[in-house]
């Protein structure tokens, strides 16, 4: 039989495997970025997976706009920086008088409060360094019916800005951070949203090139124009100053303390305009309103010799932004097409520009796109959850970024408390973990905070060791206690029921998506129980502690103890071969438990 080593000294990462977990993460957000409205009176709706045109829109606008969609991707407001509409298309009551312009790259961005459903705060830009600069201006959708409006109008922060606002979740996984870059000097300042409000004391940060405007107000001076964007997993930042001798510029971004730092100038473009990550985070996308679309490699030792012209266009461009279905769109001016950049991950021309993209169905598109960002929360992220045993009982729970496969600690690690198995709920993917033995409360279940990872206990299952936890696809939770069996645990109450007396040592579990086969690992082989009797189904690729079965019914295996790698292979069941593979250089290389959250990482 068929088994795959991955060497403990390199790195063997197979995009083919996150590929069977995955479709990205930008495709798996919550839905509150499904629809778009800009141009003239343009719009497309990606809630179906695929892109459809609205021509409902009663916006017009030259440049930058914002929309907002509820978590399952129906319309709440749309915006040009200076009047909002209702999902209705129709003026919210208070919705005119903002202080954005028609010309500002980008006018506006639509940040929700933490912590809640009602409350929207819509940053306003002002065009070619005017006094308004930027400003805020608060949303209460409980007001008009529902409808919502403006409860507080025009709160300034900062002027003279550019023309640029971007905005990246905190480290923390709640709140935002806002950021602007000034005029005439070098200083980006990163405004704090929590569910107290917005922060009106900035984090400033002084990088990168002076942002020279000689005349402040005059539309002749572009040193103001051009594009702020963040990168998927929100550590970097990209920018294009748009003057006729113009540049990019790349950064890095501390997402937990604000600060901006370690500029990448790539100089010599002119009138450069739109920026882009792409979905994995190792492109970046830049449009010049003139000459066509640049692509930068963010893993070349030199990136701005990595520079190739990916896409030409017969008309001039504008704005780039990617969307739900993972491509990224352009804008064309006074054009009734978009651009499409399909495959954004792949290198040079096999990331495939077409120009005519996608037809806007009578409307046309101007130089700005809808400024979309990572709003959704941490629990609507499409990522795996591990636990990890430091030392003998030490537990730490952590996510792996599919698209960067960036591991991060989740919350702080949880002495003594010998957490052994995990798993989340099918529709609702709340996360469950539950101990073994070695710790003061054996046997419990607990439920887990996606955003912190705080533990928040539910109760004592009645058995002295949980090794494995699987949800059914009807929301049945089952685990294996050692030294008894199979149980069924009431999610609510922790209370744990014996189903099948066993004594056989197993470490985890996992239903098949058919609810007909229950996978168990036990060291290096795996079992399985048709309902009627137990065989043992295949070799595993090592000794297995973590199970946890993908929506095609191929068996992600965590491979334990490994040096200084966390090791993943997925095993086709009908042949059982370990067909793909990823190791992971980390610390968490003593995997116990793995969850993948279906409802997050659904097309």
């Amino acid at each position: 039989m068929k088994t795959q080593k991955l060497a403990h000294a390199a790195i063997v990462i197979s995009l083919a495997l996150w590929g069977i977990l995955v479709i990205s993460s930008v495709q798996a957000q919550s839905r509150e970025g499904n629809i778009w409205y800009f141009g003239g009176k343009a719009g497309i709706d990606f809630k179906s997976g695929s892109p459809v045109a609205l021509t409902d829109s009663e916006m017009g606008q030259y440049e930058g706009c914002a929309v907002i969609s509820t978590s399952e991707g129906n319309l709440r407001f749309y915006t040009n920086g200076m009047m909002v509409w209702n999902k209705n298309h129709l003026p919210m009551p208070n919705g005119t008088g903002l202080v954005g312009d028609s010309s500002s790259t980008q006018a506006a961005i639509i940040v929700p409060k933490p912590e809640s459903s009602d409350i929207y705060y819509i940053f306003t830009v002002d065009a070619f360094a005017r006094a308004n600069g930027l400003a805020y201006s608060t949303v209460d959708m409980t007001l008009n019916d529902g409808l919502g409006d403006i409860a507080v109008k025009n709160v300034p922060l900062w002027t003279p800005t550019a023309e640029k606002i971007t905005a990246i979740r905190h480290r923390n996984q709640v709140d935002f951070w806002v950021i602007s870059h000034g005029v005439n000097n070098n200083t980006f300042h990163a405004y704090l949203v929590t569910q107290s409000g917005v922060n009106a004391t900035p984090v400033v940060s002084h990088s990168g090139s002076i942002h020279k405007v000689d005349k402040i107000g005059d539309t002749t001076d572009r040193g103001s124009v051009g594009y702020l964007k963040a990168s998927p997993n929100g550590n970097r930042l990209a920018l294009a100053v748009s003057t006729q001798e113009g540049l990019f510029e790349i950064f890095d971004f501390d997402n937990e303390t604000g600060n901006v730092s370690n500029p990448i100038q790539l100089a010599g473009y002119e009138y450069p305009y739109g920026v882009e990550f792409s979905a994995d985070g190792t492109k970046l996308y830049g449009s010049l309103i003139y000459k066509g679309i640049y692509q930068f490699d963010l893993q070349a030792i030199d990136i701005q010799e990595s520079v190739q012209l990916v896409g030409s266009s017969s008309s001039n461009l504008g704005a780039l932004q990617i969307a739900p279905d993972g491509n990224i769109y352009v804008a064309r001016f006074d054009y009734g097409y978009l651009g499409v950049i399909n495959n954004p991950n792949r290198l040079g021309g096999d990331s495939h520009y077409v120009d005519d993209g996608f037809y806007l169905e009578g409307r046309n598109s101007k130089y700005g796109l809808p400024t979309v960002f990572e709003s959704f929360r941490q629990s609507e992220i499409c990522q795996l959850y591990g636990v990890q045993d430091n030392g003998l009982n030490d537990s730490q729970l952590f996510t792996i970024n599919p698209n960067t496969f960036e591991i991060k600690d989740l919350g702080e690690q949880y002495p003594d408390y010998d957490i052994e198995a995990l798993d989340a709920h099918p529709d609702t993917d709340e996360l469950y973990a539950a101990s073994g033995d070695d710790t003061v409360r054996p046997g419990y279940l607990y439920k887990v905070n996606t955003n912190t990872g705080e533990l928040s206990e539910i109760g004592s299952t009645g058995f002295a060791e949980i090794e494995g936890l699987s949800f059914d696809t009807e929301g049945t939770l089952w685990a294996w206690a050692k030294g008894d069996g199979l149980i069924q645990i009431n999610p609510q109450t922790g209370v744990g029921t014996l189903i099948i007396p066993s004594s056989v040592a197993v470490e985890d579990i996992t239903w098949n998506n058919d609810n007909t086969l229950l996978y168990a690992a036990q060291n290096t082989n795996l079992w399985v129980y048709d309902g009627k009797e137990v065989k043992r189904a295949c070799d595993l690729p090592g000794h297995t502690e973590a199970l946890e079965m993908l929506p095609n019914n191929t068996l992600l295996v965590g491979i334990h103890g490994q040096t200084k790698l966390l090791e993943f292979q997925a095993i086709d069941l009908a042949t059982c071969e370990a067909v793909l593979g990823v190791g992971i250089p980390t610390k968490h290389n003593d995997v116990e438990g793995i969850a993948w959250p279906a409802k997050a990482c659904a097309k």
